[in-house]
């Protein structure tokens, strides 16, 4: 058997010289033709269309942080607008609501089961106010008790008395201040005071 087919059956021993060997092993094949113009054609196309989605969608977003910023400076505006109108609103005096300033607090009335509390109010105010007793009736409006009725206890709630007319309301108030007849009563008058008060 001859070297050179023993070198390509595989069955060579070590005792052949490497020039032997090197000759044998195939050599690799010749790169072939260089790309066709077409394929480097496609491949631009392919980049153009590439190019034109990327900068379609980088356009896009330029948009929407254009509006959303147009958007933040008005919501900055709103805020500091809202602002400024609260340091106004909270150096102002707070207004009362407009119920509550023709109102006064009645103490002391003890409760009866089937009781009248704005007969017995006029009544009270007709004593401590006697210029305007004829017109009470007409100038006292609406006398609930404040709040419900606790069991076991013998304190009177409260009676709101509810004018219709401020002057007669700040006539009671200012009799109410001095009045024998609330204190040999255990009788008081206080404002119907707001959550601002």
């Amino acid at each position: 058997m001859s070297r050179a087919s023993r070198v390509s059956d595989g069955s060579f021993h070590s005792y052949s010289s490497p020039g032997e060997i090197l000759l044998s092993t195939p050599l690799p094949e010749s790169p072939g033709k260089p790309p066709s113009k077409k394929g480097k054609a496609e491949d631009n196309a392919v980049i153009s269309t590439l190019s034109q989605l990327i900068n379609n969608r980088s356009d896009a977003l330029e948009k929407i942080v254009r509006d959303n910023a147009l958007k933040i400076e008005g919501l900055k505006k709103t805020v500091d607008f809202n602002c400024s109108l609260g340091e106004v609103l909270s150096s102002l005096e707070p207004a009362e609501p407009a119920g509550t300033r023709w109102n006064l607090r009645l103490h002391g009335v003890l409760e009866k089961e089937k009781e009248n509390a704005r007969t017995e109010s006029i009544r009270i105010c007709a004593a401590i106010f006697p210029e305007e007793s004829k017109t009470l009736p007409d100038k006292i409006d609406f006398v609930p008790r404040i709040g419900k009725r606790l069991p076991n206890t013998s304190r009177p709630r409260a009676i709101i008395i509810q004018f219709s007319s401020s002057v007669v309301r700040d006539g009671v108030w200012r009799a109410a201040k001095s009045s024998e007849f609330l204190r040999a009563n255990g009788l008081r008058f206080t404002e119907d005071l707001t959550v601002f008060d």
